[in-house]
């Protein structure tokens, strides 16, 4: 009796393994695409706030390769009963589990249009490592999947010794010159600020966030923290209400509530650096503008490197 028991715990104990190395497995490798509608849908979608999360989906396609296993196994049971059926399980889920990740376009190479979300969604997660990582598994000469690469690079540091060693390094490979997407739009929203333009930040991020409804997580969240840094308490309370919809904006909507006010701006360092970046004057600042504005920055916030970074890339091009 107790070696039975014991037995059957140790199956147990065995296939509890078994089901969270699948979820890994899937975690591991399915596309980031998948992330790329949570950042950008309605914001009071609760399935996007579901979809957000990639251990959501491993944890979802693990349970349709173990469901798909015993349906296996239990079909070939039913014609050839002699069969062990731990035998036949683990052929019915090598069967499952290869025909799942066939299913979710692991084994195809990716498009371009799944290598610039991929690395937007990188990019928003502020995974800069992540982002140049990918980059080197999926080479690409497309002029935004660079821009986003060269954002990762300013953000740690490496763009301006980069941009010199390059042969014929273009302005597009640091911003594109054509907006034809809300994307494109919410792209540069991410470059500026990581510039230190916060008024062209904002203005992107409100353009593209107009032309997909008012409802992107990821351009509200922008359009909070640029409208605190100028003091615009009310509409940055007027974001934050749409943000308090999704549960898993709920967190950041906390956070930031808690901003608003001049106070607790000074004390937050990510805002107080970004607000030293807006000039006392206000002005309309353009791409023609930039090298004057990112020198005016870096005079009067040198702590702000990134603006540093693209200004020593576009003295290169004047060069």
């Amino acid at each position: 009796m107790n070696k039975l028991l014991s037995s059957g715990w140790m199956v147990k104990t065995g296939l509890a393994i078994a089901y969270f190395l699948t979820i890994v497995v899937f975690h591991a490798t399915l596309p980031l695409r998948w992330l790329f509608a949570a950042e950008w849908g309605d914001v009071t979608s609760h399935w996007n706030w579901l979809s957000g999360s990639m251990w959501t989906w491993s944890l979802c396609w693990a349970t349709v390769v173990w469901l798909g296993a015993l349906l296996l196994l239990g079909l070939v049971r039913l014609f050839w009963k002699k069969g062990r059926p731990i035998l036949l399980f683990s052929m019915g889920f090598a069967l499952s589990l290869a025909g799942t990740l066939a299913a979710t376009g692991v084994f195809s190479k990716p498009s371009a249009q799944d290598r610039f979300t991929a690395l937007m969604v990188l990019s928003g997660r502020k995974d800069w490592k992540g982002i140049i990582d990918y980059a080197q598994r999926h080479p690409s000469a497309n002029p935004l999947e660079i821009n986003i690469v060269n954002l990762a690079y300013a953000e740690l540091g490496q763009l301006a010794d980069r941009f010199s060693r390059q042969r014929n390094p273009k302005v597009q490979d640091l911003f594109a010159l054509e907006i034809n997407s809300p994307y494109i739009a919410a792209l540069l929203s991410d470059i500026y600020w990581s510039m230190g333009e916060i008024s062209m930040s904002q203005m992107y991020a409100f353009e593209a966030n107009e032309k997909l409804g008012n409802l992107s997580p990821r351009l509200l969240r922008r359009l909070v923290k640029t409208n605190i840094l100028f003091g615009y308490y009310a509409v940055a309370e007027k974001y934050l209400n749409l943000l308090e919809t999704n549960p898993a904006q709920r967190v950041f909507v906390r956070h930031y509530r808690s901003l608003l006010s001049d106070e607790s701006v000074a004390n937050d360092n990510e805002l107080h650096t970004k607000q030293l970046c807006i000039p006392e004057e206000n002005g309309f600042p353009s791409s023609r503008s930039l090298p004057f504005d990112l020198q005016v920055i870096v005079q009067k916030n040198p702590a702000h490197h990134t603006s540093a970074q693209y200004l020593r890339a576009i003295q290169v091009l004047a060069r």
